[in-house]
């Protein structure tokens, strides 16, 4: 592939590529699942030799676990005179490195660094970012190869440890499945292929590797090409079988270049499978081509809900963050501030909630209609032609004209009000709230204020882990809308 096809198809894939390297380095991965490749095969599949091949760079080899950590590989194809360059990643380390033949050492650091000496395997994602003119533009995740026994000092768990790790990843329908299997084993008894048909049982996100075709018996060609032709175990995204670097040709210093140029003249050589190079389902660089564009197209499918998402989340983090609050400062002269101004506002309160039932309660009572106040027998009997006596206070006489009565009534109530009013405001929110607040700043002057206002432990890491969400997904809703 080259030319203005080959620069066009780069262009279409890098963005959504870089979009997702994104999202997961911001810690997106943390909240959300995301389109992904993750690279599965049972120990000694030629795993490492797929992944070497496919990023031009010596990685981990040897017997047993290799791979002990999830290694995300991240390569990027540059035309910027950029010979080669990589920077690896893990924690909060981050080392560029110039020469690939120092790379084996320092990934073996980052693991022993992360899941101890040894052959403990461990979550921790260790970031390896390949540039050069020579890869192709993928991004894929490498696990640890399925043990069957454990060996040499391995936790006797060691085969459900793995097992649960690889599960974490591949139940996601976000992921796609790449499953390394050797041609000359019988495909159906690998455990990688069984735990990819167990969560992908119609094979939707599942892709197979077929290596080591060099090793395979006389006579069994026809059923590999049965298999490779999707006869056997039918996956949506089929089968590409490749010849990588082995041990021997490592042994004579052949280098990736030569390696691969060797794979094309064993396909274009051999008498079976010779047809599988036209149909480009033979190489690694078909290889590449391939899981190139079913990443895209995967990312492509998958932004739409992914954006809806992160919109369902940050619409329920701001809900939760709305019960934890703002939570306590953490000065010391903030926090008596913070506690003086909590006392104001709850004596505030409580002294508004007094006054607004006392003069309820005032409203209630007027009422009744009843007052023994000479001023009403004054006022009455100044506007009546009838004369009333004290004696007949507080009941109203019938005989008299009834608005006569009432406007008499009247004032006493205005007058009465008037008074009583302001002085249950003055009394409940001026006075007693004064009083309520000496006591309570004399008693802070005696306590421990940063103990008073110290706040359950849980609480404050819920609410600084929720604030970290936030920023996250704030930040990749932003990412995603020049793509949605």
């Amino acid at each position: 592939m080259r030319g203005a096809v080959h620069s066009h198809l780069e262009e279409n894939i890098r963005p959504y590529i870089d979009l997702i390297d994104t999202l997961r380095s911001a810690g997106i991965h943390k909240d959300l699942a995301l389109p992904t490749i993750i690279v599965i095969g049972d120990q000694s599949s030629g795993k490492s030799s797929v992944l070497e091949a496919l990023s031009g760079v010596p990685l981990l080899r040897g017997s047993g676990i290799v791979t002990r950590c999830p290694l995300e590989l991240r390569l990027k194809k540059v035309e910027n005179g950029v010979s080669w360059k990589a920077v690896l990643s893990y924690r909060d380390k981050k080392n560029e490195i110039g020469d690939s033949s120092s790379l084996e050492n320092d990934l073996h650091t980052a693991q022993n660094v992360l899941a101890g000496k040894g052959v403990a395997i461990c979550d921790d994602l260790i970031t390896l970012e390949v540039m050069s003119p020579g890869v192709c533009d993928l991004t894929l995740i490498d696990l640890p190869g399925i043990a069957r026994v454990p060996v040499n000092g391995q936790p006797q768990d060691i085969a459900s440890q793995i097992k649960c790790m690889i599960m974490k990843y591949i139940e996601k329908q976000e992921t796609i499945i790449m499953v390394v299997c050797p041609c000359n084993t019988d495909i159906a008894t690998t455990e990688a292929l069984k735990m990819a048909q167990e969560v992908d049982p119609e094979g939707k996100r599942t892709v197979a590797i077929l290596t080591k075709p060099d090793l395979i018996d006389k006579g069994t060609e026809k059923r590999i090409l049965r298999i490779v032709n999707n006869e056997v175990i039918p996956l949506h995204k089929g089968y590409i079988m490749v010849k990588c670097r082995g041990q021997q040709q490592i042994d004579d210093d052949i280098s990736l270049k030569d390696s691969a140029q060797m794979e094309r003249e064993f396909f274009g050589n051999h008498e079976h499978f010779s047809c599988l190079l036209q149909e480009e389902k033979a190489t690694i660089k078909s290889l590449a081509v391939k899981l190139s564009q079913h990443l895209v197209d995967h990312i492509k499918k998958s932004l739409p809900q992914l954006n809806e998402q992160i919109k369902k989340d940050l619409w329920d983090l701001r809900n939760e963050l709305k019960e934890c609050e703002a939570g306590p400062p953490q000065d010391l002269k903030g926090a008596k501030m913070f506690l003086i101004q909590d006392k104001i506002n709850n004596i505030q309160s409580s002294q508004h909630a007094k006054a607004e039932e006392r003069i309820s309660e005032q409203f209630e009572m007027e009422n009744m209609i009843y007052t023994q106040d000479p001023i009403y027998l004054k006022l009455l009997n100044k506007i009546s032609v009838e004369k009333f006596s004290e004696d007949e206070l507080p009941v109203f006489n019938v005989k008299s004209n009834y608005s006569e009565l009432l406007e008499a009534y009247y004032e006493i109530v205005v007058q009465r009000m008037s008074d009583q009013l302001p002085m249950m405001i003055s009394f409940f929110l001026l006075k007693e709230t004064a009083q309520l607040l000496s006591v309570d700043m004399l008693s802070l002057l005696d306590g421990n204020v940063i103990e008073l206002l110290s706040e359950n432990s849980d609480v404050g890491r819920r609410r600084k882990d929720l604030h970290a969400r936030l920023d996250r997904l704030t930040a990749a809703q932003g990412q995603l809308s020049d793509f949605i």
